[in-house]
């Protein structure tokens, strides 16, 4: 007898890496007719960021719909405790 085991997944936008992001955001920028110059202005963490948690996002919607059911309103707290964080650091680095 094979019993099923549901696999559990935590979905958060807890550690989401600038890193990881950037080449979906430029394209993202050059698919909506952002120039060059537009596109490099464009570029920054905090920006990236913030496409990467609404995309994020917009994937867990997804997820939501096709059953996912669980919410970690726990994660939601440290990710914008994270984001604090980031910001932060990057107005420190910019010399605001």
């Amino acid at each position: 007898m094979t019993k099923n085991k549901k696999q559990h997944t935590i979905w958060s936008n807890l550690n989401l890496e600038t890193k990881d992001w950037e080449e979906g955001y430029r394209e993202n920028l050059e698919m909506n007719g952002f120039s060059d110059d537009e596109i490099a202005e464009k570029l920054t963490d905090e920006n990236i960021l913030d496409f990467a948690i609404e995309t994020n996002n917009m994937y867990f919607d997804d997820e939501r719909a096709n059953g996912y059911k669980e919410i970690y309103y726990s994660d939601l707290y440290k990710a914008i405790i994270s984001r604090i964080a980031l910001l932060q650091n990057v107005s420190m680095q910019s010399g605001m």
